[in-house]
C-alpha cells in the first residue's frame, strides 16, 4: 500500500480550505487506519474552476503542479461537523506537467465494506509555507488562514473545491471529481490616456485592502452551496499592495486603448479599498525649457468596491490626463479574456 503508482487525473485547477492550528498535519500523516480493498485504489479526477485565470504566473488547468487532500472516513453513517480528517490530512497529490496524471504517496483504497463513506475536500496550490492549513486534531472541515502578498507579482490564485461528501467506493466509478471555484476577487488595473499629452509614465501605484482573511469550508447545504466562506479577524486590518511596474508609460493620445498596468489577487472584501498613484508628464517653462511635472494622489477612493465578492473579476480603468484622472470601474461575467465588460461607475479625480 506504500508503493508508488500513479492515480487517475485529468486537467485541472485545484482548491480548497484549511485552517490556522499550531498542530498541522503533514501529507498523509496522522490518519487512522482503515481497512482498504487494495483493488480499488482511489484516484482523482479533476476539473477547471469554472473560469480561469490569464496572468502568465498564475493557476491554470496547466501549470498546477500539487494540490493538497484532506478526507474524512466516517463509516456507514454521514459525515459530521465534530469528525476529524482521518483518512487523509493535508495529503499531497502531484504531478511533473500539465498533462501527466496525479500521484500521491502512501496509497489509499476505498474501504471494504461497500456501504462504508469517505468525505473529501482539497485546496490548492499546495502550502509551502505561505499560508496556514489545519491538522488532524482540527474538528469538522479544514480552514485556511489566507495572507496575499504584499507585491503584485507574488500574488496567486487561490481555489476551493465543493466538498463531496459521504462518497462510496461505487460513487464515480470510484474517482474522486473534484469541482474548483476561485476565492479571491480579481482586480485588473488599466490604463489610458484622456488626452494627447506626449511623455506621461506612471512612477507607482498602489491598492489597499483586507490584510488577511480565513477561508471556512462546510458541509453544503444544497446543490447550489459552493461549502466555502470568508471571515476577518476583528477589528480588521488593510494592507497595501504594489504594482510591480515602475515606470509605465501611458498611451499618448485618446485613440490610443487601454493598457494593463497590474493584476492583484486580493480578499473579497473591498470595503475602505483606495488606490495611490504617482504619474509623471513632459511640460514647458516660459522659456521654453522641458520640465517635469510629478502628480501624485494618495487614498483615492475606489468605485463599485462592493463588488468585490468571492470569484469576481474587476476591472479599474485610469482614464490620465494633465489636469484630471477618472476611474472607470467594470465587472466580467468570468475571468476569460473573451469576456464581455460590464462598466458600472465613474468617478473623476480633479
Amino acid at each position: 500500500m506504500n508503493k508508488t503508482q500513479s492515480i487517475s487525473g485529468t486537467r485541472h485547477l485545484p482548491v480548497f480550505i484549511a485552517c490556522l492550528l499550531l498542530t498541522a498535519c503533514n501529507a498523509g500523516n496522522g490518519t487512522s487506519e482503515v481497512l482498504q480493498a487494495e483493488e480499488l485504489l482511489i484516484g482523482f479526477s479533476t476539473a477547471p474552476a469554472e473560469t480561469r485565470q490569464t496572468r502568465n504566473d498564475g493557476l491554470t488547468a496547466d501549470n498546477l503542479s500539487a494540490i493538497g487532500v484532506y478526507a474524512y472516513y466516517t463509516g456507514s453513517r454521514n459525515m459530521q461537523k465534530t469528525d476529524t480528517p482521518n483518512f487523509m490530512c493535508n495529503q499531497k497529490v502531484t504531478r511533473t506537467e500539465g498533462s501527466s496524471t496525479w500521484t500521491y504517496s502512501p496509497l489509499k483504497y476505498w474501504p471494504n465494506n461497500p456501504a462504508d463513506k469517505l468525505s473529501f475536500f482539497a485546496y490548492g496550490p499546495y502550502n509551502t509555507g505561505s499560508f496556514s492549513v489545519s491538522g488532524s486534531a482540527q474538528s469538522g472541515p479544514p480552514v485556511i488562514e489566507y495572507t496575499p502578498s504584499r507585491s503584485e507579482s507574488a500574488q496567486t490564485d487561490l481555489l476551493a473545491a465543493v466538498p463531496l461528501m459521504n462518497q462510496t467506493s461505487a460513487s464515480d466509478n470510484s474517482l474522486v471529481k473534484f469541482r474548483f471555484h476561485h476565492t479571491l476577487t480579481r482586480i485588473a488595473i488599466y490604463v489610458k490616456s484622456d488626452d494627447n499629452t506626449t511623455g506621461k509614465q506612471i512612477t507607482a501605484f498602489s491598492i489597499r485592502g483586507m490584510k488577511n482573511g480565513i477561508l471556512t469550508c462546510h458541509i453544503p447545504e444544497d446543490s447550489k452551496d459552493k461549502g466555502f466562506g470568508w471571515s476577518y479577524p476583528a477589528p480588521a486590518e488593510t494592507e497595501t499592495f504594489t504594482a510591480t511596474a515602475t515606470r509605465f508609460d501611458i498611451p499618448d493620445n485618446t485613440a490610443a486603448p487601454k493598457e494593463l498596468l497590474a493584476t492583484f489577487y486580493l480578499l473579497p472584501y473591498g470595503t475602505e479599498s483606495v488606490f495611490n498613484l504617482t504619474y509623471t508628464y513632459q511640460a514647458y517653462n516660459s522659456d521654453n525649457t522641458d520640465i517635469t511635472q510629478t502628480i501624485v494622489l494618495s487614498n483615492q477612493t475606489l468605485p463599485s468596491t462592493e463588488m468585490w465578492t468571492e470569484g469576481a473579476s474587476i476591472s479599474y480603468t485610469l482614464g490620465i490626463s494633465r489636469k484630471k484622472v477618472t476611474v472607470t470601474a467594470g465587472s466580467l461575467p468570468t475571468w476569460n479574456t473573451g469576456s464581455t465588460e460590464t462598466v458600472s461607475e465613474t468617478v473623476v479625480i480633479n
